[in-house]
């Protein structure tokens, strides 16, 4: 059976519980092991990449956290590589085209609107959890995700 780790970072409850809930009805539906990791700041996703704490995986990481932003969270992953080899996901209620363009120049791999409805999600997550990561090119064409794209 497919492991596949997720980390997600966001200070907002209802979407853990959202986005936990599509993740385990992935894994249900497509035989999978996902190991999700629930960080709720940027400090502490931060602390655990220094502490090597941290496998191979995804990275969902919401803009608008508290004290450390998405933002800087991906500005520091940025300043180190080493640090972070996965895909790390922007993932955001805003369709703020300047977050969309600086989420790219820090090297994003995608930026997610956030979805409203369940099976968007679950559409969303498949599609990243899916996507060929070692061969995926970023392009302005596929950036931003788009629940039309699949």
């Amino acid at each position: 059976m497919k492991q596949i780790a997720i980390y997600y970072t966001d200070d907002d409850q209802d979407d853990i519980n959202f986005f936990t809930d599509a993740v385990d009805k992935i894994a249900s539906d497509l035989n999978l092991i996902i190991n999700l990791h629930i960080f709720t700041s940027g400090e502490s996703y931060l602390q655990a990449i220094a502490d090597n704490a941290l496998s191979a995986g995804i990275l969902f990481l919401d803009i608008t956290l508290p004290t450390k932003s998405g933002f800087d969270v991906l500005e520091a992953l940025s300043n180190h590589p080493e640090k972070n080899s996965y895909p790390v996901i922007m993932y955001s209620s805003s369709i703020d085209e300047d977050f969309m363009k600086r989420s790219q120049l820090f090297g994003a791999s995608k930026y997610v609107i956030k979805p409203y409805h369940f099976n968007d999600l679950m559409k969303m997550i498949t599609h990243i959890i899916t996507t060929d990561w070692q061969t995926h090119q970023v392009t302005a064409q596929n950036f931003i995700y788009s629940k039309d794209c699949i």
